[in-house]
């Protein structure tokens, strides 16, 4: 799961915890989870199998504190949770990915008789992000998805292309 705070004045910290209701940099022990980066937004990606998540059975609340660094700040929360959301037709839907992290979504085509294949347009937009990238795979309608039909990043962060990608495999 991903947990983002965006600075829209100031530089405001996040501190996640299972254990603390109140998670904050002064609590020693308050929090597993910080991100205190000084410019841009501040990420905690949270793996479920993180040794964090033990403390924390089904259902598992997380609470996130936010402390303004050297002054006040404004800021936006967002968190994803979802392992893939489903997209509906014409319908956007918004993401949330960490750096080099994939967020994955789903859409079927439709399978209403008298329905003929026509092309499919997926864009996606990054919204206050310098880069967005879209990879595409497609999976024949009934077949379950395995771990190698995910779409998989084919470059090193340090080597990926400044430009927009995108990829279709059959």
């Amino acid at each position: 799961m991903t947990l983002v705070v965006t600075p829209v004045a100031g530089d405001p910290d996040l501190y996640v915890s299972t254990v603390s209701a109140t998670p904050n940099n002064t609590a020693s022990g308050s929090w597993q989870w910080s991100a205190t980066g000084a410019r841009g937004a501040d990420v905690v990606v949270v793996g479920f199998g993180d040794a964090g998540m033990a403390r924390c059975p089904p259902p598992c609340t997380l609470y996130l504190g936010v402390v303004a660094y050297g002054g006040s700040a404004r800021f936006t929360v967002a968190a994803a949770a979802a392992a893939r959301t489903v997209l509906s037709d014409g319908t956007p839907a918004a993401g949330l990915a960490a750096p080099w992290a994939f967020t994955y979504f789903t859409y079927a085509l439709p399978t209403a008789p008298g329905w003929t294949r026509a092309p499919v347009e997926i864009a996606v937009t990054p919204l206050g992000a310098a880069h967005a990238f879209l990879y595409v795979n497609a999976v024949p309608a009934g077949q379950p998805v395995g771990p190698g039909d995910l779409p998989q990043l084919t470059c090193a962060p340090s080597a990926c292309p400044n430009t927009p990608n995108w990829a279709v495999r059959n």
